[in-house]
């Protein structure tokens, strides 16, 4: 079972001694594309260890993340989690040059 949206950002305020109103306005601020965040070299496809989850945020928000264990290389907004979605990544980071070692998902 996820923790409900508010524990966590809860206790996001809490860790960074922000208040909620702080918090939100400060996402809100942000500006980042969905999809490839890092393009692997040209010259040199980059092997990852690939982990693929869907996080719940606030009201009906679903973001579909993979990661490489250090840092997020792409991400969507979606609906729920999907075949069709889970694809679209794998065949976004294919496609810029990433060698996919392993993938590791919730299993849900």
């Amino acid at each position: 079972m996820a923790l409900q949206p508010q524990n966590n950002l809860r206790n996001l305020c809490l860790d960074l001694d922000v208040s909620y109103p702080k918090l939100v306005k400060e996402f809100d601020e942000f500006d980042v594309s969905e999809g490839l965040q890092e393009v692997a070299l040209d010259d040199f496809s980059k092997s990852i260890n690939l982990l693929i989850d869907a996080t719940f945020f606030w009201q009906r928000v679903w973001l579909l993340v993979f990661h490489d264990c250090q840092k997020v290389i792409y991400f969507k907004e979606v609906k729920t989690e999907s075949v069709k979605d889970f694809h679209e990544g794998v065949n976004a980071l294919k496609a810029s040059n990433y060698s996919i070692l392993s993938v590791t998902i919730d299993g849900r």
